[in-house]
């Protein structure tokens, strides 16, 4: 690692944990500390972390200044998010709904209101898809939002205009494989029955049970991971998660868990990602290793979780990637063309997943190949979007 990232990761750990840094700025680029916090999304834990250590950095007045008018400004948008909130409950009235990530995993945050914030996700479920969708196009008029809600979509897109969006999830993973979309769906059902209570501002949200939360947002994460990017800030999410959900409870739960993460992440093939990114949070994110589900540290996964903790630190949440410009071109193209494109694609994203998930990788390419020979055998069209 640099010095720039050993820093980095330091004070990203004692905010995290409300820890001591230890304070070894020697020879620092600070410019370059900073450029890892905006590429990870974690740019107001770290810019809080060093104005708490002003006197020993000696930071330039502007960039103090700079440093709390970017706290302030993540402040205001955490009481935004909490007014769209409140309008997106009252606005579903009567249809049960699940807030996904967000405030549920800020609240685990020592300062919640250093996690920076990205979009707001709703869970309605696919029976109440399009009766939610109506309402909250009355709720928001002002949100521009597709005319049709595809039943191949994962979520309904409400986006305003300073460019923050609401998704409204009629289901929180998409897969490409039939067989694991049918499994995932009952544990989405079971998980989205047994709903905690919190609250954010001025009402209370249903967020999912515990178990359940824990498998998602994992692999929410390692779908991003697969796409764009896993910045720190998801790894952030998932340290303090396992931390409070699975670290700080009962043996019995604990075994519960454990259970329950050990059956249904090996029949998703996705158990030893999920020992890969352990291995991550508890060797560069500080997570006592007693507090991660199924911690191991094989040969194996230590080899994955080097190559995985490298890939993060180099690319966060900055992978290029432009869908709806290659969605739009591939859509003009004939079939088999697109095809056959799309089959190149998923082979160098296969090869892009190789280091680090091979046993993955050949679930996830089979699933694909078998589901663009079915979409070509029925002629299934692109949804226009």
């Amino acid at each position: 690692m640099t010095t720039a990232e050993k820093v980095y990761l330091d004070l990203i750990c004692s905010a995290i944990w409300s820890e001591e840094s230890v304070k070894n700025f020697s020879g620092v680029s600070w410019s370059d500390v900073l450029t890892l916090a905006h590429k990870q999304g974690t740019l107001p834990l770290l810019y809080d972390k060093l104005l708490s250590l002003d006197h020993e950095i000696g930071m330039p007045a502007d960039w103090k200044l700079w440093m709390q008018q970017y706290c302030m400004a993540n402040i205001l948008s955490q009481k935004k998010w909490e007014e769209r909130l409140k309008r997106c409950i009252e606005g579903l009235d009567d249809v049960p709904s699940v807030l996904l990530k967000g405030f549920g995993l800020a609240r685990y945050y020592p300062t919640p209101y250093l996690r920076q914030w990205g979009d707001l996700d709703v869970w309605v479920g696919v029976d109440n898809y399009h009766v939610a969708c109506a309402k909250l196009r009355q709720a928001f008029p002002e949100a521009i939002h597709h005319d049709e809600e595809w039943e191949e979509l994962k979520h309904y897109c409400f986006v305003f205009p300073d460019e923050a969006a609401i998704e409204l999830h009629r289901v929180t993973m998409g897969f490409a494989s039939a067989c694991d979309g049918r499994y995932y769906a009952r544990l989405e059902k079971e998980g989205m029955a047994q709903v905690a209570s919190i609250g954010v501002g001025e009402v209370e949200v249903n967020v999912p049970e515990d178990k359940f939360n824990m498998l998602f947002v994992f692999m929410h994460a390692w779908e991003h991971f697969i796409s764009t990017g896993m910045p720190m800030k998801q790894l952030c999410d998932m340290a303090l998660l396992a931390h409070c959900v699975y670290g700080h409870t009962t043996q019995e739960k604990r075994k519960e868990m454990e259970q329950y993460l050990q059956k249904h992440l090996r029949k998703l093939h996705l158990l030893g990602v999920w020992k890969t990114v352990g291995y991550v949070l508890v060797h560069y994110l500080r997570l006592p290793s007693n507090e991660w589900p199924l911690y191991c540290e094989s040969a194996q996964v230590l080899k994955y979780g080097e190559r995985l903790f490298e890939r993060v630190m180099r690319e966060g949440q900055g992978r290029n990637h432009q869908p709806s410009v290659e969605r739009e071109v591939a859509r003009k193209m004939p079939i088999l063309k697109r095809k056959w494109i799309t089959l190149k694609v998923r082979y160098a994203n296969a090869m892009d997943m190789m280091p680090y998930a091979p046993d993955y990788m050949w679930h996830w390419m089979c699933a694909n190949v078998l589901k663009g020979i079915k979409r070509t055998i029925k002629r299934t069209p692109m949804v226009p979007y």
